[in-house]
């Protein structure tokens, strides 16, 4: 591992094909910014990542020009690059279970450079990945040049975050803040929809809970459930509530993390929660294997048919496939195992309903058939086993009143 800097770094690299960027709240700041500011020297260059939690700075320039972006997760900061044509992104529609078949050598995707974010060296010859695990390991074993910014402020975190310094090609060291992640205050309703959600799992269970506003509130409130453990892909702010709910006496399981500082200084070393590579987390087989497998996410909408888009909005991409499928699929055989998508009737201040009468310039991320019980405000409506009939009406009852009427015309008035 050579230790240089940013500029340096650059140099090395500027001929490469292609750079796989950090993904979650990994934030390689000051390798940003050098890219930024030598992104002349590129040419003919793909960038990729996964879901970014910060703003994507490293496409502030050059983009469309010396490079092209392309991404498997689009998060908040690209809502924007979606929409604009004089800066395009594209998207790769990819389930996170299939990551590590699609990247790699000799795969569909070949990396060239991947750029990691990790603690400072450890005594056994070792840095840490620290909050970003997940696809991490499998990159860096993968890509023909590693890079690592060296972080002071970057926790420990036990699992598969450990990396031999003998694996990293070129690193620099930092004392940036660590990129954090706010889900935002709750409104009223999303009280109910957690209550309607813990009624459904069953004690000693383990539970997958996907990520944003309502599934780190139902995070918050696991530990109500006797014995309960969490096995996910990445888990926000709710982990410190289930933390003390718990007394740490609960198993978590994640492949990333992603909260405030706060969150960061607790999982520092702690051997409550275990940060593991995507091929634990994402491997549906081994899932399913264990009993009482719940998985919990949420969507953007769902049609009185079950399938649900939770990728685009008026046409706009906004996310991507991600790892939902993955664990609806391994709750679906997993003896005693059940999966839940868990939304708001309508969006803010009620202007539309999130259960609608078909997809339109959507698509769909869960089919029909994957789709086991569906939670609202309103209630629980179960899918698994009903004919398009009864799914119809099931999803009705738990629609917004006011758009229960509407609904009901489009389907059985048509």
């Amino acid at each position: 591992m050579e230790i240089t800097n940013p500029r340096e770094i650059i140099k090395k690299i500027k001929g490469s094909r292609n750079i796989i960027m950090p993904g979650g709240c990994a934030n390689a700041a000051s390798f940003y910014d050098e890219f930024v500011k030598s992104i002349d020297e590129f040419s003919n260059l793909e960038v990729l990542s996964g879901l970014s939690l910060g703003k994507y700075p490293y496409l502030s320039k050059g983009l469309n020009t010396s490079f092209n972006y392309s991404t498997w997760q689009a998060g908040m900061g690209l809502r924007n690059y979606f929409n604009d044509d004089t800066r395009r992104v594209d998207l790769i529609p990819l389930r996170l279970g299939d990551l590590t078949k699609v990247v790699g050598r000799k795969q569909a995707i070949e990396p060239d450079v991947v750029v990691v974010q990790a603690s400072l060296p450890q005594k056994d010859g070792t840095i840490n990945l620290g909050l970003s695990v997940g696809p991490n390991p499998h990159f860096i074993s993968q890509a023909n040049v590693v890079v690592a910014e060296l972080n002071h402020n970057m926790p420990v975190t036990l699992g598969d975050s450990a990396i031999d310094m003998g694996q990293i090609d070129f690193a620099y060291e930092s004392d940036s803040d660590l990129l954090i992640y706010d889900t935002g205050a709750g409104e009223e309703r999303d009280s109910k929809i957690v209550d309607n959600v813990l009624n459904l799992v069953p004690e000693r269970a383990t539970v997958q809970v996907g990520i944003g506003g309502i599934p780190d509130r139902i995070t918050e409130k696991l530990a109500v459930i006797n014995d309960i453990s969490i096995f996910t892909g990445i888990i926000s702010n709710g982990l410190l509530s289930f933390i003390e709910g718990t007394n740490g006496s609960s198993k978590v399981v994640t492949g990333e993390i992603a909260g405030s500082h706060l969150l960061y200084r607790e999982i520092h070393k702690n051997d409550a929660i275990e940060l593991a590579r995507i091929e634990k987390t994402h491997n549906v087989v081994a899932l399913s294997k264990i009993e009482r497998f719940v998985s919990i996410n949420s969507t953007i909408e769902i049609d009185l048919n079950g399938q649900a888009n939770g990728e685009v909005i008026n046409g706009q991409q906004v996310s991507g496939v991600g790892g939902s499928l993955d664990y609806i699929e391994a709750a679906s055989w997993s003896k005693g195992g059940l999966s839940i998508i868990a939304l708001p009737s309508t969006t803010k201040n009620n202007k539309r309903s999130k259960i609608v009468p078909s997809l339109v310039d959507a698509v769909v991320t869960t089919p029909r058939f994957s789709i086991d019980y569906v939670v609202t405000e309103f209630g629980v409506a179960r899918l698994r086993g009903a004919s398009l009939n009864k799914r119809a009406e099931s999803l009705i009852n738990i629609a917004h009143p006011k758009f229960r009427e509407e609904l009901e015309d489009s389907f059985f008035r048509k």
